[in-house]
């Protein structure tokens, strides 16, 4: 696997010219992920339960072809709720609270319907064997990041300043990747605390999630070379439009909690 490559080359040459930075660097990544690990859980839950417990003719009545527009943005909406576990930072607390409610919901599951606790408790363990391959190695590098990285380099690079130039490198560093789309959330919100701009971290998210290259590569093989062409033409679009749109609504909000804070 690619990322465990990079797990190696990474933790090789930060052994190589500092074993104190090393340490710190795993500390960092360790704590990141302990922080994350209730939502991730939580993640895992809900995915075992939606798979057993809703039928694929009820899928395909609200979200197949006969849907039209409603099941597009049922779908929309259903992938974006789905999501927030991972890209919202819940409090410890209130994320050790959901993972209660959601071994209440499974215990509950348990005694009333057996049959499907199985099947439950065996799609979820799946994903969290997956996730459990791929998670640890991604916070191991972002603490690797955080120790090795300036916030000067982000900054320059795809900063503000940066222009064209850093939203260019925004979507090759997206195309690369060979990893699930949530492996990216922790590595943006690490970009954009070292000073990455908005716009640039969304073409990230964008490209991750729709254009990765590994991901083209079969999509042309089954869908064919017009299809793909066009689907990633249109994709690179949506998303430089998405992150200016974004990044404008954002710093307007930010301005606006500025002034209402000068003014109170």
């Amino acid at each position: 696997m690619l990322i465990y490559s990079f797990l190696i080359i990474g933790l090789a040459v930060s052994i190589y010219k500092d074993r104190g930075k090393t340490k710190k660097a795993v500390f960092i990544g360790s704590r990141i992920f302990i922080k994350m690990l209730p939502s991730l859980l939580l993640i895992v839950g809900l995915v075992g339960l939606i798979l057993v417990f809703i039928p694929p003719d009820t899928i395909g009545r609200y979200m197949g072809t006969e849907a039209g527009f409603s099941g597009t943005l049922l779908a929309a909406v259903f992938g974006a709720i789905t999501f927030i576990p991972s890209i919202v930072s819940i409090p410890l607390a209130g994320s050790l609270a959901l993972v209660g409610f959601m071994a209440a919901i499974f215990l509950f599951i348990h005694f009333l319907y057996p049959p499907q606790s199985v099947e439950v408790y065996s799609i979820s363990l799946n994903y969290l064997k997956e996730m459990a391959l791929i998670i640890p190695p991604v916070f191991i590098l972002m603490g690797l990041f955080e120790v090795w990285v300036p916030k000067t380099f982000i900054q320059k690079y795809m900063g503000k300043e940066a222009g064209f130039k850093g939203a260019a490198l925004a979507f090759v560093f997206g195309t690369i990747p060979t990893g699930p789309v949530y492996i990216a959330f922790p590595i943006a919100a690490g970009m954009l605390k070292k000073g990455a701009r908005i716009m640039n971290i969304n073409i990230f998210l964008g490209t991750w999630a729709a254009a990765k290259l590994p991901q083209l590569l079969i999509e042309l093989k089954f869908l064919g070379p017009a299809f793909t062409a066009l689907r990633f033409a249109l994709t690179v679009i949506s998303v430089v439009i998405i992150g200016f749109l974004v990044e404008t609504l954002m710093l307007k909000k930010e301005n606006q909690e500025r002034c209402a804070t000068e003014k109170g």
